[in-house]
């Protein structure tokens, strides 16, 4: 089994969703001027402080959780949340904008936010797509354009490489984290668009999350490859030995912060699952 590398009112909610569709490449002018350009930031989730370091802006944080340590430069900032968010210490930051990833935003926070008259924008990312615009967003926010459009143009590289590289046939994949109790990566996930970003075919529910599954569905999804949060030597007996990927040690071990997070890694597990599916389907090279 194998690892790698373990990445405008007192109130304005902005929601980023799949509103150009999949298939729509994104499009924006690097001279796009925000309404407003904020200067003071607080985010709630590990994931929107990665964002905020990929477009060098980590100097408007001045608050996050205390999970959030990626990269080391934002480690500067003032811990407000572990979980929850301390209000009274953010409200003392003077923020102009709070961000958060909808996975983990809880909305009972805009009355809060509303209170020290900070906006309030929550990511919600289930796609490559969704991704890059998020990232030019970000961008824009912290007149930061420039390097938002190599940080997506790099990834863009990465997926028309693999693109070029076609597995045939097409390995089918499953995305899960926890080897007693499983939960799949839905069809609509971030995640199931990375794999096929990758080359390969996801398999999992019809959702845009994870969804917690059965021994059952995971033996009749059959995946030649499995995808895991964390260490792939857990992922042994039942049902993991009786898939194709388990017959075939093609278990592939990713740290979960690069895995679970639609943050500032994503070149770096595109290029790492990119090769890994190469790998293991092609028998090039020797497990770990």
């Amino acid at each position: 089994m194998t690892n790698f590398a373990r990445g405008a009112v007192a109130l304005l909610v902005l929601t980023l969703s799949l509103v150009l569709g999949a298939c729509q490449k994104v499009q924006i002018s690097r001279d796009v001027v925000p309404d407003k350009i904020y200067a003071r930031v607080i985010s709630l989730s590990p994931s929107t402080t990665e964002l905020l370091g990929l477009v060098d802006g980590e100097a408007y944080l001045i608050g996050r959780t205390s999970q959030c340590t990626v990269p080391s430069s934002v480690r500067e900032a003032a811990i407000v949340a572990n979980p929850e968010p301390d209000w009274e210490a953010i409200a003392n930051l003077q923020p102009d904008l709070i961000v958060a990833d909808r996975a983990v935003f809880n909305p009972q926070w805009e009355a809060q936010a509303k209170k020290i008259g900070a906006d309030v924008w929550v990511v919600d990312i289930h796609s490559l797509e969704d991704w890059k615009r998020t990232v030019y967003q970000f961008g824009t926010f912290f007149l930061r354009q420039t390097v938002a459009d190599k940080r997506v143009r790099e990834v863009e590289g990465l997926e028309n490489g693999w693109r070029l590289d076609p597995l045939n046939p097409k390995p089918k994949a499953l995305v899960v984290m926890g080897a007693q109790q499983p939960w799949a990566a839905g069809l609509n996930t971030f995640q199931a668009d990375v794999v096929r970003a990758c080359g390969a075919e996801p398999v999992g529910p019809d959702a845009d999350k994870f969804v917690q599954v059965s021994p059952e569905q995971i033996l009749a999804w059959n995946p030649d490859i499995i995808v895991v949060a964390g260490d792939a030597s857990e992922f042994v007996g039942s049902p993991w030995d009786a898939t194709a990927a388990g017959k075939r040690n093609r278990i592939i071990g990713v740290d979960p912060d690069v895995l679970l997070r639609a943050g500032g890694r994503v070149n770096i597990l595109l290029e790492a699952l990119g090769a890994e599916f190469r790998r293991v389907m092609r028998g090039e090279g020797s497990g770990s």
